[in-house]
């Protein structure tokens, strides 16, 4: 989940594009420096983010493994993780939905951006 090389392209584009302060390199990592604040109260929304990221590495592993399904680029995983995360802000509580799609939005521009270079 955290050192493949994809997990690292996905994990280092999630920092970019939300601005946070550090990669996460194991699920302690994770918890402790991403998903809570320096109060130690949990990011939600982040969270909310980043089990979809770590729903797409686990599938495009699986895919690649059980499937023997090759992946072409490590944009197939971040597109992946947006497709979970606009299916699954439906079950958000509707203050949190805006946020989700700003993060989305962000999401787009980035990988628009890699597309055109």
């Amino acid at each position: 989940m955290f050192c493949c090389p994809i997990a690292l392209f996905l994990w280092t584009s999630l920092k970019e594009t939300l601005y946070l302060s550090s990669v996460p390199r194991s699920s302690e990592e994770l918890i402790s420096d991403v998903l809570c604040d320096s109060k130690g109260r949990r990011r939600s929304n982040l969270l909310f983010v980043f089990a979809g990221a770590m729903w797409s590495l686990w599938k495009t592993r699986n895919d690649l493994v059980f499937n023997d399904k090759v992946i072409q680029t490590p944009e197939v995983v971040i597109r992946k993780t947006m497709s979970f995360l606009m299916l699954w802000k439906k079950l958000l509580a509707e203050k949190n939905v805006h946020q989700v799609e700003e993060v989305l939005g962000e999401m787009q521009q980035a990988c628009d951006l890699d597309c055109a270079t």
